[in-house]
């Protein structure tokens, strides 16, 4: 490739589409060749860009890689996703509570499983961030395996409410069939994401 005379060698000059991509070319060794073909009427670089990689997609710093384990199971973005898992299972689970004791039991939900997943990373000496794609496919399983569900759920707590020693007659088969299955799916992919990233 040739540069015309008088044109400005900088930082930016051979960016990674003019030279395939060359992410370790050094710009100051482009620099000191312009200088020493100055007087030129043209600034060749081929052999310049030809000493280096003759890979050029390899010397990408692995880009197409990088856009693949750009959220691997270390990221910091987790914590946000673990918390946002959340609201979805609020949004399911309380308004089918009755009484203010039904309320703050299913709000213990989530942190029951967050302790769960702190022990299992401490007793395995994990990160607890490689944990939260598992807690996050919790939340959302219980909050799809709610959909549809609501008033039926409401109906129910309101007779445990007022019947605490009422056997069990099958009423809530449902929605607990509905989580039988969305539990797997989710989990399912929690743990796979995990193998992969």
């Amino acid at each position: 490739m040739t540069l015309p005379l008088g044109y400005e060698l900088d930082d930016h000059l051979l960016a990674a589409n003019e030279v395939g991509c060359l992410a370790d070319a050094r710009p100051g060794v482009l620099r000191d060749a312009a200088r020493d073909f100055s007087s030129s009427s043209t600034v060749v670089v081929t052999a310049v860009v030809q000493s280096f990689p003759s890979t050029p997609r390899a010397a990408c710093h692995d880009t197409e890689e990088t856009k693949e384990k750009m959220l691997d199971t270390t990221s910091p973005l987790w914590w946000l996703l673990a918390a946002f898992s959340v609201v979805p299972y609020l949004a399911a689970m309380l308004p089918g509570m009755i009484t203010t004791r039904q309320k703050i039991f299913v709000s213990c939900g989530p942190a029951v499983v967050f302790a769960g997943a702190l022990a299992y990373a401490t007793v395995n000496q994990r990160p607890l961030t490689e944990m939260l794609p598992v807690y996050c496919g919790i939340n959302l399983a219980i909050a799809t395996g709610m959909i549809g569900h609501r008033k039926a759920m409401r109906a129910y707590m309101a007779e445990r409410a007022d019947n605490p020693d009422l056997p069990e007659d099958g009423t809530a088969t449902p929605w607990i069939l509905q989580m039988a299955f969305t539990l797997p799916v989710f989990l399912g992919a929690a743990f796979w994401y995990m193998g992969a990233y």
